[in-house]
């Protein structure tokens, strides 16, 4: 009995999963109806798998003979393609629609198991341009529906596999869950590590100008240190480069994760880009000395998180911007809540030291410099203000205008030795005289809103004494 609900409550999981995928990409392009169908050969019908539609008067039936459908021509598509309705497709074939036809184009995307088309996704539009206008969108929705048919099939073949497969699907029934962006990115750290509980999850996002570690899971071994910036040649470097998964054994310690500077890494690790709108905005990195962690099954579960967290960040806000990194504010650096979001898992472990900084200058350059020359000032300051500069692990993050908040890890020297090191660089580098003003945090205090409040206080009581 145990197994027979435990099936149910999967294939519940699953169905709702696959319904929630299909509802985002929807949402993302602005589709009028998104379908998706098996393709059952000896039973020569095609089969409903999930629809979603903003049409009331959309109905679909479970079940279509193959030869009274009209997507019986395409059951052996290798590549997507657009029908003109009333051209290529009489508006009468979609006998879904029980009133007039209200959509133009019809995209009809292949989905493949083992070289076999298994399923097709159909996208019914106002928009001939679907494959060109959402291009990020529609390649996400294809991978990650692709991988999650993959999966179900999978383990549906597997017969001793009952848990892992509700596990899982419960998992990415989580993954589209509400939340900001850092709560969706949170959550994508902490299911990664529970597949690979014995190795190393991190995610990377810009800022301050390069791409650096910003999230590591708190239970993780192995983890590069926080704010590590990217290196040329590093497996992350390449990931983003090409914008697809990239693995590789580290074989000699070679290659480097992320930079030359980070610990030796035995066995193997997997940077999963995710693209938001044709753009790069973070790296989900995995890492296990267990070589055979890495095999194919567990790569589409990762790399399918990684997507579906992807869709849901399109298809749950309008904020983004083409070319801006959704993570960062627009002088560079970290948002707030991603700051406190990093301080809140760093100070589970060895808790760091937190500064807030300033400068004494502030109203002279507000009285002498245009909004935008503002801009790039405080764009240099959290840039050279950036841990990874002077040799030390940490991050930046905006507080207020020109009020920034620092992670430091190291021993106490460290309040000593930074302010030096960044009062030097921006003597070399600043294109105006200015004097930091830095408080620093007791490391007995772990919780970020209690940090900042006790730092804006002692600030505040510093600036009154220039």
């Amino acid at each position: 009995m145990s197994d027979s609900k435990n099936d149910d409550t999967a294939l519940r999981h699953y169905k709702s999963v696959v319904k929630e995928v299909l509802s985002l990409f929807r949402t993302a392009t602005g589709a009028k109806t998104v379908s998706l169908h098996w393709v059952n050969r000896s039973r020569k019908q095609f089969v409903l798998e999930s629809a979603v539609s903003e049409v009331p008067h959309a109905r679909f039936a479970d079940r279509v003979a193959m030869s009274d459908c009209y997507l019986n021509c395409f059951d052996l598509l290798t590549r997507p393609v657009t029908l003109e309705v009333g051209t290529d497709v009489a508006p009468a074939a979609l006998t879904h629609y029980l009133e007039d036809c209200p959509v133009s184009y019809v995209t009809i995307q292949p989905l493949e198991y083992h070289r076999d088309v298994v399923a097709l996704a159909v996208i019914e539009t106002t928009s001939k341009t679907v494959l060109t206008d959402a291009k990020s969108e529609f390649a996400s929705f294809t991978s990650a529906m692709g991988h999650l048919l993959f999966t179900f099939l999978e383990l549906s073949e597997r017969t001793s596999d009952e848990q892992q497969w509700s596990d899982y699907e419960t998992m990415l029934q989580k993954a589209v869950g509400r939340g900001d962006e850092i709560a969706v990115l949170e959550r994508l750290v902490d299911q990664a590590s529970s597949l690979i509980p014995t190795g190393a999850v991190s995610l990377l996002v810009r800022a301050n100008s390069t791409w650096q570690v910003v999230l590591n899971h708190p239970g993780s071994s192995h983890v590069p240190p926080i704010g590590l910036a990217v290196e040329e040649q590093s497996l992350v470097f390449q990931a983003l480069k090409t914008g697809q998964p990239e693995f590789a054994t580290h074989l000699g310690g070679s290659p480097k994760r992320v930079n030359s500077a980070e610990p030796i890494m035995k066995g193997a690790s997997l940077a999963i880009p995710m693209l938001l709108h044709d753009r790069r905005q973070a790296v989900l990195l995995i890492s296990d000395e267990n070589l055979l962690f890495f095999r194919e099954s567990n790569r589409h579960k990762l790399t399918n998180l990684v997507r579906v967290a992807g869709l849901r960040l399109v298809a749950g806000t309008t904020k983004h911007v083409t070319g801006a990194d959704f993570l960062s504010a627009e002088t560079g650096s970290l948002h707030a809540d991603v700051f406190d979001a990093a301080l809140r898992r760093e100070a589970s472990g060895t808790p760091p030291v937190v500064a807030m900084v300033t400068v004494k200058q502030v109203p002279t350059l507000r009285s002498r410099l245009r909004m935008d020359e503002l801009k790039e000032v405080q764009q240099l300051i959290g840039d050279l203000l950036a841990p990874n500069r002077h040799g030390f692990s940490g991050l930046v993050g905006v507080h207020s205008d020109f009020v920034f908040t620092v992670m430091l890890h190291g021993d106490d020297s460290v309040i000593a030795d930074y302010p030096r090191h960044v009062a030097d660089l921006w003597k070399k580098l600043g294109p105006h005289p200015l004097d930091f003003i830095m408080v620093f945090s007791d490391r007995k205090e772990t919780d970020p809103y209690s940090i900042k409040r006790g730092l804006r206080v002692a600030l505040d009581k510093q600036l009154k004494e220039f």
